[in-house]
């Protein structure tokens, strides 16, 4: 869903430790507690369960998570190994960083709602293709309970999405049970029906060919605590009638970035249009007019719960592939692109449905734009939009769940790094349209336009597809 430059995590980390290190022993079965860094510029949270968080405040309501670690009676220990001390006193965090010194200062306890509470955007205006579904009233006791939706699917449904909206979905509350016409739990033999993050859920059918939508009852049970039950918003995307020979998909573009001029937009757009036409299956994205939007969303925090990415979004089209093309997501350095969701909200006109792609971090140290670079990344974002997952993740461990992907594993890690490459994968799934990274070794970029027949499945089955 994330496309970043090398050094990746590294980069996240970096930025996170820019701040912070030493306390007294913090009871793990206590509260949660957090601490703020002199410069309001780094946040470290005590979590129950023994982690820790770093977390960078971006803007009100909005932190992002740079990195975790652990905790015990007087360290911490990030996700490298790398040791700080610390001790608490009173409502401050005395931090010690023995190796650089630059997290080293003095932290004061801070309400950790009250600074990266995220707001919840509208989820916004239905297409005809969705509808509300209706949800039961809370169900179960314990501190964990559930709500549940049913509805019933004709033989002419060919795809169904259903999407969650909701403050704590995709955290505390998360669908559970997705019971098919047979009875059977989709979400137990193919997990990777549901897709969450903060804010949002979607479960998806089909997600490859071994799962058909298929006639009948469905039911979705989502768990949590009953506070965040309450708020949740669940609504049915269908598309009924025939899988066609062709399918088109519209492709709606809004151009946030103040550095591309019209040939480059052209360029890039012909370069999407071309990456999709190579598909095993005919898909056809079809494109719109381009909508120029206001320079002020040039550089965006990348949440998609944010004020911005609501007024921004908000210029989309729910029955079309929604690209945003802006310079730079602020709080992901080397960030290539991001999708809302895998799949987005088609179907519905808001921040959940659509791509931002980042122009300036395809450029060189020169300054030179590799459009043929950018109408990559913007297709592999999209694709998440239609419900592609990564062939491959960066260690090799997971995997998309369609058949005929080609898997790179571990073991083709040539130069032992954990983190497989293109080149490393390039006999396998490495030029792949939906292979984690499209960077080499060198820095440069693969062309990554292969489509399987499997993925060009569940491209033609998209909700917004027309004949």
């Amino acid at each position: 869903m994330i496309r970043l430059l090398p050094p990746y995590s590294f980069l996240l980390i970096a930025l996170a430790l820019s701040a912070c290190a030493r306390s007294e022993e913090i009871d793990s079965s206590a509260r949660e507690v957090a601490f703020l860094s002199e410069d309001e510029n780094l946040i470290i949270a005590f979590k129950r369960t023994g982690q820790v968080e770093f977390l960078a405040p971006i803007e009100e309501g909005t932190c992002y998570l740079l990195g975790t670690g652990s905790y015990d009676a007087d360290r911490l220990i990030d996700h490298d190994g790398t040791i700080y001390g610390y001790e608490i006193e009173g409502a401050e965090l005395y931090l010690d960083d023995p190796t650089h010194d630059l997290l080293t200062g003095v932290y004061r306890r801070v309400n950790l709602r009250s600074i990266c509470q995220a707001r919840q955007p509208d989820p916004g205006e239905n297409s005809a293709s969705v509808q509300p579904l209706p949800l039961s009233g809370i169900e179960g006791s314990g501190a964990t309970k559930k709500r549940s939706a049913e509805f019933d699917v004709d033989e002419d449904t060919i795809a169904i999405s259903v999407y969650l909206f909701g403050r704590e979905v995709g955290t505390r509350a998360r669908p559970t049970a997705f019971l098919a016409p047979d009875g059977g739990n989709l979400l137990v033999e193919l997990p990777d029906i549901s897709f969450c993050d903060a804010g949002y859920c979607a479960l998806m059918l089909p997600r490859n060919e071994a799962i058909p939508v298929e006639p009948g009852r469905y039911r979705v049970e989502i768990s949590g605590p009953e506070e965040y039950l309450e708020e949740i918003d669940a609504r049915l995307a269908t598309r009924k009638g025939a899988v066609f020979d062709r399918t088109r998909i519209p492709l709606r573009t809004v151009v946030a970035s103040t550095t591309l001029t019209d040939d480059e937009i052209d360029q890039t757009i012909d370069g999407i249009v071309a990456s999709f036409e190579a598909s095993p299956y005919a898909i056809e994205l079809t494109p719109t007019e381009v909508v120029r939007a206001d320079a002020k969303y040039a550089e965006i925090v990348a949440d998609f719960r944010s004020a911005a990415i609501e007024e921004l979004f908000a210029l989309g089209d729910a029955k079309a592939l929604n690209l945003f093309l802006i310079d730079r997501a602020v709080g992901i350095p080397g960030l290539l692109g991001l999708a809302a969701g895998i799949p987005s909200s088609q179907g519905i006109r808001g921040p959940f449905n659509g791509v931002i792609v980042a122009v300036q971090t395809h450029r060189t140290g020169a300054g030179v734009l590799s459009t043929e670079v950018l109408a990559d990344s913007s297709a592999h974002e999209l694709g998440h939009a239609l419900g592609l997952f990564h062939t491959t993740e960066e260690d090799g461990l997971l995997h998309d769940p369609i058949a005929d992907t080609p898997e790179c594993l571990p073991e083709h890690d040539i130069n032992g790094d954990g983190s497989l490459t293109a080149k490393e994968c390039e006999a396998l799934d490495g030029f792949n349209m939906l292979f984690w990274t499209p960077v080499y070794e060198d820095g440069t970029f693969a062309k990554q336009d292969e489509i399987s027949i499997e993925q060009a499945d569940v491209l033609r089955h998209a909700i917004i597809g027309v004949e």
